[in-house]
């Protein structure tokens, strides 16, 4: 690994069954969890507004007492303060994003992203989370060429549902699950090569205030 992609996450079995990868940042956490079947998450709220992402596996979903199934590559909501449990129906692996923010309209929501856009390259899709972006990729080409351009107040994070290789203006790196990275970049035009082999990849970009 090098200084431009860094993974500052900190990994930990939080009980039997629940490995949790997290990256806290100030009133946002990214979560990361590496499920095996029958575990059980308790009955917990928090203060914080939950979006999930799962990429893949089965589990039941607990939420204000009524009971969902959260399939593969499901996107969620969940408000603030609403009590919410888990039980893995097979292994998974998924992706949290908390922060605070004003309340959601509703208890819940699935399928919260917007609709998918794509071209020969790649599919992606977005949600605009109060002062952040989390944006989909998956490739359709072996390599796809992506360039963003970052604000002076903006850091950037990249999470990975496979391992696959990718590279950051002339920088290039093995991406693993289970870690958080942040791109640190003083060139404000980033450069993207994303590699085909690492299926669905999250760019988090959030806005320091």
């Amino acid at each position: 690994m090098n200084n431009v992609i860094v993974n500052n996450s900190k990994t930990q079995i939080i009980r039997d069954g629940f490995t949790q990868s997290s990256l806290s940042l100030g009133k946002k956490i990214i979560l990361l969890f590496n499920v095996l079947k029958d575990s059980n998450l308790p009955l917990h709220s928090h203060s914080h507004i939950q979006f999930g992402y799962n990429f893949y596996g089965a589990y039941d979903f607990f939420i204000d007492g009524k009971k969902y199934n959260a399939k593969p590559s499901q996107s969620y909501l969940i408000n603030s303060k609403i009590s919410h449990s888990a039980i893995a129906t097979s292994d998974y692996y998924s992706l949290d994003f908390k922060y605070l923010g004003n309340p959601l309209e509703k208890v819940c929501q699935f399928d919260v992203f917007e609709k998918e856009i794509s071209n020969e390259e790649c599919k992606f899709q977005k949600i605009h989370l109060e002062n952040t972006i989390i944006l989909k990729y998956t490739p359709i080409k072996e390599i796809v060429q992506l360039k963003l351009t970052s604000g002076d107040k903006e850091r950037f994070f990249v999470v990975v549902k496979k391992r696959c290789q990718i590279k950051i203006n002339v920088s290039s790196a093995e991406l693993l699950p289970m870690n958080i990275y942040e791109i640190n970049s003083s060139n404000h035009d980033i450069n993207f090569e994303l590699f085909k082999e690492g299926d669905e990849i999250f760019l988090f970009i959030i806005k320091s205030t």
